[in-house]
């Protein structure tokens, strides 16, 4: 049987989820210089004044931000930016597309935030390889031209 495997934001989807306000504590993180690692001794980083995480690896390098799950960031996206992201594929499984959705009335009701979100979809390459890159570049699309 094969293992399901964890995909993560990468670090430069991170990083910019880090300065837009993603405060949730997750269980790997990226060092400065964009290494994951896993937090060692279970117990959680101390809270600094900007609600990130600060501490060090195992190997002493500084901790700069969660490194989160991309179902982690999907719900995320939901929850605090009304933004839906749904990712198919084809019949065949070889492409996959993404389709972003309004999800509150509130967002509903801007009509330009409305706007943008219901034609982002159209303007990023919208045929990936895989899920997990189907998700990647719905991020970066967001993470850079929506929020």
């Amino acid at each position: 049987m094969k293992q399901i495997q964890p995909s993560y934001a990468t670090f430069e989807q991170a990083k910019k989820l880090k300065e837009i306000g993603f405060d949730s504590y997750t269980n790997i993180g990226y060092s400065e210089s964009g290494k994951k690692y896993y937090h060692q001794g279970g117990q959680e980083p101390v809270k600094n004044g900007q609600n990130y995480y600060e501490g060090r690896d195992y190997q002493g390098e500084p901790f700069l931000c969660s490194a989160p799950e991309q179902w982690e960031v999907v719900e995320w996206l939901r929850i605090n930016h009304s933004i839906h992201v749904e990712v198919s594929c084809d019949v065949y499984g070889e492409l996959w597309f993404v389709k972003l959705e309004v999800c509150s009335k509130e967002v509903w009701d801007d009509l330009d935030k409305r706007h943008k979100i219901l034609t982002a979809h159209r303007k990023f390459n919208n045929e990936h390889k895989s899920k997990q890159e189907a998700y990647s570049a719905a991020f970066d699309y967001i993470l850079n031209n929506l929020i």
